[in-house]
């Protein structure tokens, strides 16, 4: 069948019938995927382009219209791709989860991707493409329950909240604001994190139907969210316990690569330890069964971390000699190369003297299509997942830190009425006469200085006089929270860290900091907590990881 392969293809060798003009037609299918079908008709038959069949199938369950895409002869038989008509549905035995999610990613589809096993009913609420939001039938998949096991509320606080959302009808988690258990944006991040959770889940389900039904749906049913359908799909791969179900899609033998154009999907992955160690072997060379061996890792966790990636087309195989190493290099070309070094130290000295349009590099009247090229070729210059092989922790971040602020350039550019919001303040600002520093940072400066020289007790002196003049600065109270825990107060340091994150909530820094201090504490799932959204923002911040290793 002639069609981007938008969704996975899956051999098959069964019996089959096809229905034309109140005839049934004896048939073998040969393959089949969530768009469309192959079939061996066992005669000659003159079907024509367009044309409508019924097909029917025993394994895998399979009855569905079909429009004809092309035929061919082949001496007393007959071949036919069919294009499935109708919604896109199926069972979990005969399709995975994984390429159904990824190909309404492509297609860019509207709706909800409803899954059903016996009583259990969950609902993923997907945008042109992007899952925003999910909901599930299920007592362990609420809100309270989720915040239960993060142990942000206690069973008592729930107990209590719960009776009110009886008694008034109002949300859970307003109540908990109300309440002051939770702050706005721990509500949020909570809420994100039960969303995530809820679609994770699906892939533990060995059986189950599910259908797409498409179309617009009632939005007050949801919070729209951002959610990283490439992290979803693969982290929900590392759910699935059955690794046969696995191995049966990935044959040892093939030669592993990577993808020709893998940015193109998602930006926005972030690699685990298990994923870099697999990433890291790929060499055009050896097969999966190679890097399952290799790696040193437990073969189920290898077998996973592989079929991730092949998951979301970050890498695939082939039988065959693969493209050419230059191909490769070209789009993962060493990270330890020199040049590439200074390229990010560079950039991240300047990206934010650049600007949006600078460090994009197009001009203020780029076109909308203009400024979607200038990212793809930058974003592909300093993606994280690029420059896995990095051992400097603080390289790393600084190429964190520049990812996400072509990211946010792209998304305000991209924007009519952001990037006119924009222009207008950056204009302004142009014309604003330069000012000196007020007296708050001149204290900061002086703090920074004697930090840096190692000189503690003079530094706390002047971030505290800095704090003074002006308390609404995070990064005051971080520093102040740095300065603290050189001099071995870690209890005294928790509260300048508690306030910098309050102040700027999104710091991937500031929470990674806060979280080992709640750590050597001793309190580890409030640690986990803060380590788990610094890396929702900086999917490779290296502090954050390091403390999830140590939990």
């Amino acid at each position: 069948m002639e069609e981007k392969r938008y969704f996975k293809r899956y051999p098959a060798d069964s019996d089959a019938r096809l229905r034309y003009q109140d005839r049934f037609l004896p048939a073998r299918l040969v393959d089949y995927s969530l768009s469309g079908v192959g079939i061996i008709v066992r005669e000659r038959c003159n079907l024509q382009r367009g044309e409508i069949v019924k097909v029917e199938v025993e394994k895998p369950e399979l009855l569905t219209d079909g429009e004809v895409v092309w035929t061919r002869h082949e001496s007393s038989l007959t071949r036919l791709g069919l294009r499935r008509k109708g919604g896109l549905s199926g069972r979990i035995i005969y399709y995975e989860l994984a390429d159904a999610l990824l190909g309404l990613y492509l297609t860019q589809r509207t709706g909800i991707f409803k899954v059903w096993l016996e009583d259990i009913i969950k609902k993923v609420y997907v945008e042109k493409g992007d899952m925003i939001f999910s909901a599930s039938n299920q007592p362990e998949d609420r809100l309270g329950e989720y915040l239960l096991r993060k142990g942000l509320i206690t069973p008592g606080q729930y107990k209590e909240a719960v009776a009110e959302m009886k008694k008034t009808g109002k949300r859970l988690g307003n109540i908990l604001v109300s309440h002051g258990v939770l702050n706005p944006h721990q509500l949020f991040e909570s809420v994100r994190g039960q969303v995530e959770e809820i679609i994770l889940s699906l892939f533990s389900l060995e059986d189950g139907s599910f259908v797409f039904e498409e179309g617009e749906f009632p939005r007050k049913e949801v919070i729209t969210l951002k959610l990283s359908p490439g992290n979803l799909i693969y982290y929900g791969i590392k759910r699935i316990k059955d690794v046969q179900r696995i191995m049966k899609h990935m044959p040892l033998d093939r030669i592993v690569y990577f993808s020709s154009s893998p940015l193109d999907l998602f930006q926005d992955i972030h690699v685990d330890e298990p994923g870099k160690r697999v990433l890291s072997l790929v060499d055009n060379k050896n097969t999966v069964r190679d890097i399952i061996v290799k790696s040193r890792l437990e073969p189920s966790e290898a077998a996973k971390s592989i079929y991730g990636f092949l998951s979301i087309r970050l890498l695939t195989t082939i039988p065959a000699p693969p493209v050419s190493e230059r191909e490769v290099r070209d789009i993962y070309e060493k990270a330890e190369v020199p040049e590439s070094i200074r390229e990010i130290e560079d950039m991240f000295r300047n990206y934010e003297r650049l600007g949006y349009y600078g460090v994009l590099g197009v001009k203020r009247d780029a076109s909308k299509d203009e400024i979607r090229k200038a990212y793809y070729k930058v974003a592909k210059r300093f993606h994280p997942d690029r420059h896995f092989l990095f051992d400097d922790d603080s390289l790393r971040n600084k190429l964190n830190r520049i990812f996400s602020y072509i990211n946010e350039a792209y998304r305000v550019l991209s924007d009519p009425e952001k990037r006119r919001r924009y222009d207008n303040e950056v204009f302004v600002k142009a014309r604003r006469p330069s000012t000196p520093d007020p007296p708050s940072m001149r204290k900061y400066r002086l703090a920074m200085r004697y930090f840096n020289e190692r000189n503690y007790q003079v530094a706390e002196t002047y971030v505290r006089q800095a704090i003074y003049l002006d308390d609404s600065k995070a990064r005051y109270h971080y520093l102040h929270g740095l300065i603290l825990l050189r001099q071995g107060k870690v209890k005294e340091a928790k509260e300048p860290l508690q306030r910098a994150v309050e102040l700027d909530p999104m710091n991937p820094d500031y929470m990674a900091e806060l979280g080992w201090v709640y750590l050597r504490a001793g309190l580890k799932t409030t640690a986990r907590g803060f380590f788990d959204k610094a890396l929702k923002v900086s999917p490779g911040h290296e502090k954050a990881l390091r403390g999830l290793r140590e939990i």
